[in-house]
């Protein structure tokens, strides 16, 4: 974890003024600093103090009990202090709940025409195909940004690409009692080769290390599931910039912020 010379003090004014915890299990369950507390003592007292709330509490069926959380959000949170971790746990953990109900399937018309583009060997119709039924999206925001999407494919170089899909499998591994999931958006042969392809179709452009940490993340849950691949087969693509982001390596500060970020979920994940 990366931490600025002022992060406790703001940590420590933004978790004051969090309202209390819905309590989701029948006795309390005291938030644990683990190993970070012992370096960011002051962050660490006050998330306890913030999640002393009621001992009282209601089962919500929806929420995950078990930390799980995509390789995107994993990337995502690992340069992020505590205190800014707890949006993205949120939407991790409840994400079928208001709002943010709509990022589960939000470009899934907007990717399934990407795979039926390569899989009809670039044919514009499969484009115009999916435009179609991204019009059809009763959500006016939704509809939007799939339609912006297919546009800016069209006229990136991934279009140009000679890509044979086939069927994405869901991966799943543990790290420190958090459980990764990982599923690429389009895998396909290329030639002779196969890649794992990530897309980022958000109308801003991910930051190039965070890409990086994505593919490594991604890789490292290959390889733990028995999958042996080139990490330079792996991309993390993004749409909004035309810029296809590759690794050469997997790096030992990688794999130490995962094991020091998944302890920290474990703390947070029962008080959020």
């Amino acid at each position: 974890m990366y931490w600025g010379d002022n992060s406790a003090q703001i940590a420590q004014i933004r978790i004051s003024r969090m309202p209390s915890p819905v309590q989701r299990c029948s006795q309390q369950t005291p938030l644990r600093a683990l190993g970070w507390q012992q370096t960011q003592p002051r962050i660490a007292s006050s998330l306890g103090d913030w999640a002393a709330g009621a001992t009282r509490c209601t089962i919500d069926r929806r929420e995950s009990l078990i930390p799980r959380i995509t390789v995107r959000a994993f990337a995502e949170l690992l340069n992020l202090p505590a205190y800014e971790q707890v949006r993205i746990l949120h939407d991790q953990k409840y994400p079928r709940r208001q709002p943010q109900v709509f990022r589960v399937p939000f470009y899934q018309p907007a990717l399934h025409g990407i795979r039926e583009y390569y899989r009809s060997g670039n044919s514009q119709t499969a484009l115009a195909v999916a435009r179609e039924n991204a019009e059809a999206v009763g959500l006016e925001a939704r509809r939007a940004h799939n339609l912006r999407v297919i546009d800016q494919f069209k006229s990136s170089s991934q279009a140009r690409r000679k890509l044979s899909p086939f069927p994405s499998r869901r991966y799943s591994h543990t790290i420190a009692a958090v459980d990764l999931r990982l599923q690429f958006d389009l895998v396909a042969h290329e030639g002779e080769t196969r890649r794992y392809i990530l897309y980022n179709l958000r109308n801003v452009g991910i930051h190039a290390e965070t890409a990086r940490v994505a593919i490594e993340i991604a890789h490292w849950v290959l390889s733990q599931e028995g999958l042996r691949v080139p990490v330079g087969t792996l991309e993390f693509v993004d749409i909004t910039a035309d810029r296809v982001h590759t690794a050469t390596r997997v790096r030992q500060r990688t794999l130490r912020q995962m094991q020091d970020n998944a302890a920290i979920i474990e703390t947070l994940w029962p008080n959020i």
